[in-house]
Order: structure tokens, then sequence, then C-alpha cells
């Protein structure tokens, strides 16, 4: 076999050994990125608990709207992550977190629509409901802290996950170089014993017949190059016998070029080898133009070579870029050291590791310059969003003021965020003993705080409380929000951490926030006494109004004549709807204030009984009545709901068109969590224009029609009593569809 196969067939096996080599990186490679998804899902994941019980805790403080969207919102993502998760997470103690995360995820979600709805619910916040409300409270805290544990073992798992894989790594990788080193072994073996072995009698034969033994012969007679090269050197002997030619000459013209084909052949091999092996190189001379580049650098610039070598660097990029360049390149030039350096390049925005090395020739002089190039941008934007999450995370905790701290327990040092600090109004790199921070808080407050700690670092009980806190320098109080939990390391507790808040403007927002409702309920108080003095007040005229009408009747009716009677007759109506009026202004007063028992209530029973004590009255014109089944049950005061939908069905007998028959349908949908009811009718209709008017107090478009124009005034109210809305949709001449809205509390 020639050396020229021999040659071939270990090139052929090294490349499948590299191919192996970068199959086995490839898929390792593979794993680790999945494994740093894995990881920043989970921190994703923690960072949106942690928003999640931000916007909770400000729910909880103060309920309001924008705090519970947020809530929703941060909750939403959280559920998405987390179904995310399960489809990238395959392992089974993982897939045993994930599904306790979720169960803990949908309870925190029912539990927080349970506590909104309860808030919408309690106008008046009884003993009783504010218990059910620190209820709720306790389990969705207790369900969000099971959350966070499981995330943070979860958190764990993938990080030994990560470590096992590494140790996995560094084995296979091991024993990789292990087979390449045997490889190589065996290679050298048999380059020994077919090449090394035949060229050692080959030299021995040259150095004889370079004696001037020329009647010596090398006898190899080996099937490859070798064996032809041993009997050329035969034949040659046999020829310089026959010629005079100087000994001393011929060897060492053979001697050197032997050299400068060896010499040749190794530098164009290593060169070869190098520009195949890196992704991007190139090479330039002293004027900065291209002599040389690679595959991986040439497709950076989409073009043929051939249109590249021979231009200088600046024909490419940008005038900054090739000043930075032509800068390097006189660096090199000038010490003769290599150089490197990271560069933004303005061609395509990325980043790169260059390497500037210097090519010399025979005589020490450096005539071109070797630039290797490292693509570097995946690292450089990862290290910028690292430092934009960061300074998202500083500022948010400024804006908040709210951040973290840690106790380590074996020195008893307090560590914490700027923020922290400068809650505390001290210089940043203070770190205080926790004697010394405790010092910072109120004296009344001391104890309390001393005994969570205490107990948090013995026993590792969670702590949360809000306490009265004296910042360094200063002689005003401010209110700040303390929790902490217990950190375990090999099952013992070695550090305590938590988050630290200024709530000073809350608190007092709270404070000035009861003060107010006080007050109100004060007002409301002073009012509801105003309306019965009042009502008491213009009922007692009338009633003496009435009194006389009667007897006038009675003892003068004969001598009043047509004309007096109908003046009796007006009397009689003004008071008859001045009493009206006034049991209308008083009914409206007492809607919200005097409040019937909250029950459950079967709509479709509840029409049935408004339909049989209107039955006279539909039966009388000939109304056809329909209602759609099922209907819902909801969940509010009977008596009012009632009110509701007597008023409307009412409304739609008194406004009847003369040139039909009237027909009345009842019917509800279910809408985002209410419960939509319409009450619709083939009646006269409602001008665009009066739409919005006929929900105001004492409107009355048609003054033949009898009322004092306060029934859907009513209906209203008591729809936003319930945390519904109201609304019509009619046509002048084909009838009118009244939509209120109920919340399914049921």
């Amino acid at each position: 076999m020639k050396i020229k196969t021999k040659l071939q067939l270990i090139i052929i096996f090294n490349i499948i050994l590299l191919a192996g080599i970068v199959s086995v990186s490839l898929l390792w490679q593979k794993q680790a990125d999945r494994q740093f998804e894995q990881h920043a899902l989970v921190m994703e994941l923690q960072r949106a608990i942690f928003e999640r019980a931000r916007f909770r805790e400000e729910y909880f403080l103060y309920r309001e709207e924008r705090s519970k969207e947020q809530f929703l919102l941060i909750h939403k993502e959280v559920g998405a992550l987390l179904e995310r998760m399960s489809g990238i997470f395959t392992g089974a103690e993982e897939k045993t977190h994930l599904s306790k995360m979720i169960g803990f995820h949908t309870k925190i979600g029912d539990l927080f629509n349970q506590l909104v709805r309860l808030d919408k619910s309690a106008t008046v916040h009884t003993a009783a409901t504010q218990a059910l409300r620190e209820r709720i409270i306790s389990h969705m805290l207790v369900n969000a802290h099971s959350l966070y544990h499981d995330g943070s073992k979860l958190l764990k798992a993938t990080n030994e996950k990560t470590v096992n894989q590494n140790n996995l790594l560094h084995l296979y990788s091991n024993i990789i170089f292990v087979l390449l080193a045997l490889f190589i072994i065996s290679f050298a073996l048999i380059i020994i014993r077919s090449v090394t072995y035949p060229l050692t009698r080959l030299n021995k034969g040259t150095e004889i017949i370079a004696e001037g033994n020329l009647d010596y012969k090398t006898n190899i007679r080996t099937p490859d190059e070798i064996g032809q090269l041993s009997t050329a050197f035969d034949i040659m002997s046999e020829n310089l016998k026959k010629i005079t030619v100087s000994r001393d000459e011929l060897t060492k013209e053979i001697e050197e070029r032997k050299q400068a084909e060896e010499t040749l052949r190794e530098s164009e091999e290593r060169y070869r080898s190098l520009a195949s092996s890196v992704d991007l190189m190139y090479l330039v001379d002293r004027d900065c133009r291209y002599l040389f580049m690679n595959e991986g650098h040439r497709l950076r610039f989409g073009i043929p070579l051939e249109e590249i070598i021979g231009r200088r660097y600046g024909d490419f990029h940008s005038e900054e870029n090739s000043k930075e360049f032509a800068k390097k390149v006189k660096e090199v030039l000038e010490t003769g050291k290599p150089i490197q350096h990271e560069h933004k390049s303005k061609r395509d925005e990325g980043y790169f590791l260059r390497t500037f090395s210097p090519v010399k020739d025979l005589d020490e002089r450096i005539t071109a310059l070797t630039v290797v190039s490292k693509d570097i941008t995946e690292r450089k934007r990862a290290e910028e969003a690292m430092k934009k999450s960061n300074q998202l995370l500083r500022d948010t905790g400024e804006m908040a003021k709210v951040g973290g701290w840690e106790i380590d327990l074996s020195t008893k040092v307090v560590s914490w965020t700027e923020e922290v600090g400068r809650i505390h109004g001290v210089e940043p790199g203070y770190l205080p003993k926790v004697e010394e921070a405790i010092n910072f808080y109120a004296p009344e407050s001391r104890p309390e705080i001393e005994a969570a700690v205490k107990k948090a670092a013995e026993t590792g009980e969670p702590y949360d409380f809000e306490a009265l806190f004296i910042p360094r320098g200063s002689q005003d109080m401010i209110w700040v929000r303390s929790l902490g939990r217990a950190i375990y390391s090999g099952g013992k507790i070695v550090k305590l951490a938590g988050t630290f808040q200024n709530i000073d403007k809350y608190k007092r927002a709270e404070e000035e926030r009861e003060r107010l409702l006080a007050e109100i309920a004060a007002k409301n108080q002073e009012l509801e006494f105003l309306v019965y003095t009042v009502s008491h007040d213009l009922r007692a005229p009338l009633v003496s109004m009435g009194g006389f009408y009667s007897l006038l009747k009675r003892e003068s009716q004969d001598q009043l004549g047509e004309q007096g009677q109908h003046y009796l007759e007006r009397i009689r109506a003004n008071v008859a709807h001045m009493n009206t009026l006034i049991s209308e202004l008083l009914e409206l007063s007492r809607i919200g204030r005097v409040v019937g028992p909250e029950e459950e209530i079967d709509v479709g029973v509840l029409l049935r009984e408004i339909e049989e004590g209107l039955v006279l009255k539909l039966e009388q014109e000939g109304v056809e009545f329909i209602v759609q089944q099922p209907l819902p049950a909801v969940r509010g005061d009977r008596g009012r709901i009632r009110q509701v939908f007597a008023n409307l069905i009412e409304n739609a007998v008194k406004f009847r068109s003369l040139e039909r028959g009237l027909r009345i349908e009842v019917g509800c949908e279910e809408e985002r969590g209410f419960y939509r009811f319409h009450v619709r009718d083939n009646g006269i209709g409602i001008l665009p224009q009066y739409q919005e008017q006929i929900f105001e107090p004492f409107l009355q478009l048609d003054r033949g029609i009898e009322g004092v124009g306060m029934g859907l005034t009513i209906v209203k109210r008591i729809v936003e009593h319930h945390g519904g809305r109201l609304r019509v949709e009619s046509e002048l001449g084909k009838g009118s569809t009244f939509y209120f809205t109920i919340p399914d509390r049921t």
C-alpha cells in the first residue's frame, strides 16, 4: 500500500473522529442551551411571582382597580410561564414541582377572584366580612409561599441538573481525549513500522553512498514511494559511478531541497489547518490590503473572494472602523507583538474579539498580519441585557421604595440593596450588625422585630409586619414594612432574607382614607335623618290637605258646582302626586343605605311571582309575556332585584304601542363574570337624544302617563349598587331593550 493511500486512510479516520467529536459537542451544546433556557424560565417565573406579590399586597391594602388589573395581568403571565415550562421540563421531579406550582397558581387566582367579589359585594365591612377577607388573604399567602418554595426547589433541581450534565461532559471529554491519544499512538506506530523504519534504512544507505561507497545498495523493495525512492537511489548510485559529479555538491543540493520542501509543506499544512479551524480569519499586508481570507469571513462580505483580495480594509468598512484597524496594525508593526481587543463592526452591528499576530520572513521582518476574529455578539448583547435588567430592578426598587436585605447568621452582619440603605439614611457600603439595624426602629417597635428575627432564625417561621421607623439624621418617624424568611443550607438555617419597604405615604393615605370614610358615614347618617325629617314634615300638611279634601267633598260637594268640583279633583290629584313624589324620593335615598340580606335568587321563580302579581293587568292589555329558559340564579337583595324587573316590565306596559299587540321578552346571557339580563318590548320606542336622559330624576317624556319620572332612576341606582350597569337600546316606533348586568357571585 502506498504511503499516500495510508495517509489518506489516516486522514479519513481523523475526519470521522473529528466529526464524532463535533457531533458530541453540538449535542452537549444543545443540552446546555436547554438547561440555560430552563434556568432563564425559572428566573423569569421567580421575577413574575415577585411582581405579582407586590400588586397583590397593594390590592390588599387599597383595593384599587389598577392593582387588581395589574395583579391579574401578572397572574396571567405566571400562568403562561408555567404552561410553557410544562413543555420544556421533562424530568419526573421537575414535572412534580410544576404540577404543584400550577395547582398553587390556580388556587391563588381563585382566591383572588373570591376576594375581589367579596370586596365588591361588601359595602359595609362587618366583623364577619373582615374575617372572611382575612381568611382568603391568609390562604393566598400560604399558597403564594408554597408556589415560591416549589419554584426555589425547581431552580435548585435545574442547577443540580446543570452541574451533573457538566460533570458528564467532562467525563466524556476525557474519554474522547484518551481515545484520541490512543489513535495518535497507533498512528505513530504505523508510521514507525511502514515509513520511519524504511526511511531509516534509506537514510543510512544515503550516508554510506555520501561517504563515497557507490557500490552500496539500499535494497528496500516495499510497494510504496519509499521502495521507489530506494530503487531510484540504487539507480542513481549506479549512474554516479559512471559520471564524475562532485559527491559533496550533490549531497548538499539534495539535503537543501528536501529541507525546503519539508518546511514549505509543514508551513502550508499549519496555515491551512489554522484557517479552517477558526470562524473568521484573514491576512493583510502592511498597507491593510487583504492577502487571504477564509470562507467564514468571506461569507460576511457576501461577494466572491477575487473581488476582495488586493483591496484595502477601508473599502469595505466605515471610516471609524478603518481608522481603528489601521491603528492596531501600526501598533503590531511597531512592537512586533500580538495584540487582542474587542471591536464593534459598523458593517453589521456585531461584536468581535480580534487578535492581530505578526507574520515574519526568514530575516525576522514583519511582512503581513494575521487577524483571527471571534464573534462575541451574543455574549455582549447578553451582558447589555443583564445591565439593563439590573438597572430596571434598581429603578423599580427606587420608585416603589422597596429593596432586599440579608442577615448572615454566622457573623450577624446585615447586607442590603441601595434602596434599603437610602431608606435608612446611611451611606452606601454601610453594613451594620443586627442590633444596630434594629435600633433604627421606634423604641415601641423594637421588641416585636427582635422577637420576629429571633424566632425566624431558630424555627424558620417567616414574618411580615409594619412598624414605625426613624431614618438616620431625621427626627420624623416613618412607616415601613419588613418581610423575612429563613434560608437553609444542608438542612440548617444559615441566613435570613427578605424585603424592606417605605410605606409611609400609603399608611398616611390609609389613615386619611379612614378619616374621610368616618366623615362620610357621619354625613350619611345626618342625611338619612334629614330625609326622614323632611319626608315627615312634608307629609304632615299633605295628610291635612287630604283630610280637608274629604271633608269638603262630603259636606259641600253639592254647593261647589261643576267648576268647584273640578278644582277639588285637581287638589286631590296634586296631593296624590306629591305623596308619590315624596315616597319615590325616600325610596331613592334608602338604596345603598338600607340593605336587605344578600341571598341566592332564582330569577325564573322571581319572574313567575312578578307575572302572577301583574296577571290581571297583563291579561287586560293582551300582553304576550315571554321568559327565556333557563335563567340563572344570582346573589343580591331579593326585594331590590324584584323591583328592577317589575319597574322595567310595568314601563313596557305603560309605553305600549296602540298599533300592535304588546310583546315583552325577558332573557339573559353570560358575559365575563357577569349575567347580562334584558327586558325587550315592541312599544313606542325612545328618540336617540332622550336615551341617556331617561335615567335622570323627575324626567317624564309623556306628561299624559302617570308617574313622577323616578322609576328608571331607582332601577339604575339598584343595579349600580349591586355592581352592575344599566343601558338602553331603542328605535322610535319599534320598541326598546333595557340591558342590565349583575356580577356572578354564586
